[in-house]
C-alpha cells in the first residue's frame, strides 16, 4: 500500500454497493412477451426465420451477460432470468403448437443436465452459482432450437474455458477468469450450428 495513491487505498478498502434498479422482473416479462410473440408469429414468418430470430435474441442476451460478467465477475439475475423466461416461452409455445413434445422434452432434459453438472461444480467451488443459473437458462434457450443437442454446450464451454486458462498462463497472468463468456461462446456456437443445419 505504500506505493499507492491515497485515493486508491480508500477505493480498495470501500466495498462497492450493489445498485438496485428496482423492478427486477421487467426484463423477464419483456423477454417472455417477445418469446410469446415469436411463437405466435412463427407460422407467418416460417420456421427458418423463426429459428434465426430466436438465435439473434439468445445471442444478444448472451453477449450482454458475457460482457457484464467479464467486467464484474457477476451475472445479474434480472438478465439471466430474462434469458430463462425467453427460453421457457419458446418451449411452452412450441409444446402447445405441436402434437409431439419430444424436442421440448429434449431441451428441458438438456437444461436439467447442464444445471446438475454446473451445480456440482458450484458446490465444489469450481464455478460461481451465477454460472449455474446462466448455464441452465442458456441451455434451455438454445434447446428451444437445438433440442437435446443443447447439452453439448457444456463440454464446449469447458473447452473454451480451458483454452482461456492456457492462454492466460502463457502470458503469466492470473488464470482465473469469469466463466460466463465461455458459456456464451459455447451456447452461440451450438445455436448457430443447430440453425444452420
Amino acid at each position: 500500500m505504500s506505493g499507492m495513491h491515497p485515493s486508491m487505498v480508500a477505493l480498495e478498502s470501500t466495498p462497492s454497493p450493489r445498485v438496485s434498479w428496482g423492478r427486477p422482473w421487467i426484463p423477464s416479462i419483456g423477454a417472455a412477451t417477445i418469446g410469446v410473440l415469436l411463437v405466435v408469429l412463427e407460422p407467418m414468418i416460417g420456421a427458418h426465420r423463426y429459428q434465426w430470430a430466436v438465435a439473434t435474441i439468445v445471442t444478444v442476451l448472451s453477449v450482454w451477460l458475457s460482457w457484464v460478467d467479464e467486467r464484474t465477475f457477476a451475472l445479474p439475475n434480472r438478465w439471466v432470468g430474462a434469458l430463462a423466461a425467453f427460453g421457457c416461452a419458446q418451449i411452452l409455445g412450441a409444446a402447445l403448437a405441436q402434437v409431439s413434445i419430444g424436442p421440448e422434452l429434449g431441451a428441458i432434459s438438456a437444461a436439467a443436465i447442464a444445471a446438475a453438472i454446473y451445480a456440482t461444480l458450484g458446490f465444489a467451488g469450481a464455478v460461481g452459482f451465477g454460472d449455474v443459473k446462466f448455464a441452465a437458462a442458456l441451455t434451455l434457450a438454445v434447446g428451444s432450437v437445438a433440442g437435446l443437442l443443447a447439452v453439448y454446450l457444456v463440454p464446449l464451454a469447458f473447452t473454451v474455458s480451458a483454452v482461456r486458462i492456457i492462454a492466460r498462463k502463457a502470458r503469466r497472468a492470473d488464470p482465473r477468469h469469469p466463466h460466463g463468456s465461455s458459456l456464451a461462446v459455447a451456447g452461440i456456437g451450438v445455436l448457430l450450428l443447430a440453425v444452420s443445419f
